[in-house]
């Protein structure tokens, strides 16, 4: 089956690490239509740092890249942006910060295809780089868990029709309870395992 997919990246002050963001995605085995990276509002340079890359690579892909800035505050809001701009029915996430492999996409996928999915979450691996970091995932999402996360998640976007789009006004705690409402609300989910992604 052919998926026309459109990946959603918020970011905010990540002009360390959104090039190797970009480049990831740029890269997938399977490539996107197109790519919303969305602005939240950074304080440092990472809207040029996209632009600039944007403005360098994009003749050298098939994937369609846009950096979109609407000062939105938080990575809900920002996400809701990129779904609202998005031309395709299949909508995945990324954020920056991430190792995730060169095939993610291809991966998400097939494993909706081959599951007869709507949603298929990504996982996120934590085990934090000091003992402040560990000490604090341990409390919240569990030290060297594989939990179920919005990032590398691919979903139908007709979901958002049911489950509405992500809360607003908060940083933290949006993706969990949008989870929770796909959970109560759509049948054809699933986790994937191998859609595996792990904070630098």
């Amino acid at each position: 089956m052919n998926h026309e997919v459109t990946v959603v990246v918020p970011y905010f002050n990540e002009s360390k690490s959104i090039t190797k963001t970009l480049g990831l995605i740029a890269k997938q085995s399977n490539p996107a239509k197109e790519v919303i990276f969305v602005n939240s509002s950074s304080t440092d340079d990472s809207f040029l740092v996209v632009d600039a890359w944007i403005n360098e690579n994009q003749d050298k892909f098939v994937t369609w890249f846009r950096n979109i800035d609407k000062s939105t505050y938080n990575p809900g809001s920002s996400k809701n942006i990129g779904i609202k701009m998005s031309k395709t029915k299949w909508i995945a996430f990324m954020d920056c910060g991430q190792n995730f492999r060169t095939d993610w996409l291809e991966r998400q996928i097939n494993y909706i295809d081959s599951n007869n999915l709507e949603i298929s979450f990504g996982v996120v691996y934590l085990k934090g780089v000091n003992w402040v970091d560990r000490c604090a995932i341990a409390q919240t999402y569990g030290f060297r868990r594989t939990r179920a996360c919005v990032p590398g998640t691919l979903l139908n976007k007709k979901v958002f029709d049911i489950t509405g789009l992500f809360l607003e006004g908060r940083r933290s705690g949006y993706d969990m309870i949008w989870q929770s409402e796909v959970r109560k609300l759509i049948e054809k989910y699933d986790v994937n395992i191998d859609s595996r992604i792990e904070y630098d």
